[in-house]
C-alpha cells in the first residue's frame, strides 16, 4: 500500500443552527404586510405601496388582526453592502407560525413546514436561510418576500432576531458558493476537466441535497464548477475550503486528486466527520493562474442528509487559514480536534 501526502485540514464545527453568526443588519422593525396568497407578491417589482405596515416580529393577531387564520405576504427592502460580498451570509427570519416561503429578489431562498393540502407546521423551528450570493445584489436594493400560511392560534413571524447574518469564518478571498452541475452516480471520469457536463442538474451549494430535489439519494454523487482564479492571488497561497460534508469527499483540481476524507478502498470503513470543516491546499503547479479552473468533488452519503450541506465555500488565504488552523488546533477546550488528527495521523492513506 503506498501512502499519498496530502494537505488536507480539517476544523470541527456543528451545524448552522448551532454556530454562532455575526449580525450585520438588523431588519426588525415596520414590513409592509397583506392578508392572502398571490405568487406575484414575491416579485421585487410588485407595487406594495397600498399594503398595511405592520412590525417584525409579533404575531399578526396583536396586530391588528385578531383571530385570522390563513395566508398572508411579508415585503421589505434591504440595501446589502459591498463590504458584505466576500462572507457567507445567512437571513434569520426568526420563529414563524406555521409554515414560511422566503423569496430574495423573486428567487426561493428556503422554505420550512408544508403548505396544504399536505401541511405540516414548522413553527417550533428557527428559519436561517442561507443566502446564495448569485441572488443578492451587493450595494444595491434587495427585497425580501415571506409567503406565511398559519392553521389556528397565533400566527405569521411571531418572535426571534430577524435580520442578516454572516459567519464568523475568516473572510473569503473568492466565494464560490452558489449554482454547481450535480449528477448522482459514481464515475471517475466525472473529474476530467474535459467531461461535458452540460446535461448535468444545477445544485444551490451549499444545500443538503435532499432540499434541492434528491429526498432519496444515498450514495455516491458529484459535484463540479468551473471557477476563474485570478493571477493576483497567488502571492496569497489559497486554500479551498468546501464547508461540511455529509459523510465522505474526493476533491479534484483540473483532473488530479488533491484530498480525501475517506482512506482506504472500504467506502463504508469511515471516521465520522459529517460535521467537519474541509480545507485543501491547492498546488501551485495545477492551478491555472489568470485562467479557468474546474473543481471536482465527490461525495458518498450513508444515510439521512447527504452532500456539501454548509458553507463558507470558497479560497481563502493562507494566513487567514493558519490562524483557524492554530486556534482548532491548539485550543484543549477543542478535544475533537485532537482526536482527528491524531486518527488522521494513525491511518494508511492510499489512492
Amino acid at each position: 500500500m503506498r501512502r499519498i501526502i496530502f494537505f488536507i485540514m480539517l476544523a470541527c464545527l456543528t451545524n448552522v443552527q448551532a454556530r454562532v453568526l455575526d449580525r450585520e443588519l438588523s431588519m426588525k422593525g415596520r414590513w409592509r404586510f397583506e392578508l392572502g396568497d398571490n405568487m406575484a407578491y414575491a416579485d421585487p417589482d410588485f407595487d406594495d405601496s397600498n399594503w398595511s405596515r405592520i412590525y417584525v416580529p409579533k404575531n399578526w393577531e396583536a396586530r391588528g388582526y385578531p383571530g385570522y387564520d390563513g395566508y398572508a405576504w411579508y415585503r421589505v427592502s434591504v440595501r446589502i453592502p459591498k463590504k458584505l460580498e466576500n462572507k457567507s451570509l445567512f437571513f434569520k427570519a426568526g420563529f414563524i407560525d406555521d409554515v414560511d416561503e422566503v423569496y430574495l429578489n423573486g428567487k426561493l431562498l428556503g422554505s420550512l413546514g408544508s403548505f396544504p393540502p399536505s401541511y405540516e407546521s414548522a413553527y417550533t423551528q428557527e428559519r436561517i436561510y442561507w443566502m446564495n450570493h448569485e441572488m443578492v445584489k451587493f450595494g444595491k436594493k434587495n427585497v425580501i418576500a415571506i409567503r406565511v400560511y398559519d392553521q389556528q392560534g397565533v400566527g405569521g413571524i411571531v418572535r426571534g432576531n430577524i435580520g442578516i447574518y454572516s459567519s464568523m469564518q475568516q473572510p473569503l478571498i473568492q466565494n464560490i458558493e452558489g449554482s454547481w452541475k450535480f449528477s448522482p452516480g459514481d464515475s471517475k471520469t466525472w473529474a476530467s476537466p474535459d467531461y461535458d457536463d452540460s446535461e448535468w442538474d444545477d445544485i444551490q451549494v451549499p444545500s443538503a441535497w435532499e432540499k434541492c430535489g434528491y429526498p432519496y439519494l444515498d450514495g455516491f454523487a458529484w459535484y463540479r464548477k468551473k471557477i476563474h482564479i485570478d493571477q493576483s492571488i497567488q502571492k496569497l497561497t489559497p486554500v479551498l475550503t468546501l464547508g461540511t460534508i455529509d459523510d465522505m469527499d474526493e476533491v479534484y483540481l483540473n483532473g488530479v486528486r488533491i484530498g480525501s476524507t475517506s482512506h482506504g478502498k472500504r467506502v463504508n470503513d469511515y471516521y465520522n466527520v459529517w460535521e467537519i470543516e474541509r480545507y485543501y491546499f491547492l498546488p501551485d503547479n495545477l492551478v491555472h493562474w489568470g485562467g479557468d479552473n474546474l473543481i471536482a468533488v465527490r461525495v458518498w452519503d450513508g444515510q439521512s442528509r447527504g452532500g456539501i450541506y454548509e458553507g463558507p465555500i470558497g479560497l481563502l488565504s493562507k494566513e487567514n487559514f493558519n490562524r483557524i488552523y492554530r486556534k482548532q488546533k491548539e485550543n484543549p477546550e477543542l478535544s475533537p480536534i485532537k482526536k482527528l488528527f491524531d486518527w488522521i495521523d494513525s491511518k494508511e492513506w492510499e489512492e
